[in-house]
Parts: C-alpha cells; structure tokens; sequence
C-alpha cells in the first residue's frame, strides 16, 4: 500500500484538499504566548506568567504535531510541494503571530 489512496476517516484532511480546517488553530498558541512573553519583557509581569502561559498552557494546547501529521500525508499522498507550503506557511504564520503577540503586549 503506497498511502496514496489510502483516508483515514475523520482524518482532517482529505486527499485532495489541504487541512485548512486546523490551520487557525495553530497560531493561537505561538500569540498567546508571546503576549505572555511581551507583558513580561514590556510591562514588568511576573515571570512566572511567561511560564505558566508559555509553556505550561500552550506547550499543551499546540496543535503543531497534528500539522506534522497533515505534512506528512500530504508527501505520502504524493502531494510534496503541497505538504512543503503547508509546513513553511504555517511556521511564517505562528512566527507573524508571535510578533503580533509582542507587538500586542508592548502597546
């Protein structure tokens, strides 16, 4: 079985679709976490808040090995440059979310 014709159901992607549907969900955790990082650095917050939110909070509601999962599917499914723009797209995504939380924090 090559995977290419193979779906999982309830998999959140389709084999001709990208997984659009669980795209959002990947930049709220890299934001918040900055917002946390940025009322720290910015607005004398306690450490601990970084921490809390940062890795406690968002280590645990990061939803980055799901995308490794649709990155990977996408390959198997013979669909590399799609599987490529998704990965890069989404780490340019969770890095402009991270600024925008910092900005945010800092305003």
């Amino acid at each position: 079985m090559n995977g290419r014709d193979t779906h999982i159901p309830g998999s959140p992607i389709e084999p001709d679709i990208p997984p659009r549907a669980v795209t959002p969900l990947h930049l709220h955790p890299p934001a918040l976490a900055a917002v946390a990082a940025g009322l720290v650095l910015h607005r004398g917050a306690p450490d601990e808040l970084r921490l809390v939110v940062g890795v406690g909070f968002c280590s645990t509601y990061t939803t980055f090995s799901t995308a490794v999962v649709d990155v990977v599917r996408l390959v198997q499914r013979g669909r590399a440059v799609a599987g490529a723009l998704y990965a890069v797209g989404g780490l340019l995504a969770a890095g402009t979310a991270a600024g925008a939380g910092l900005v945010f924090a800092g305003m």
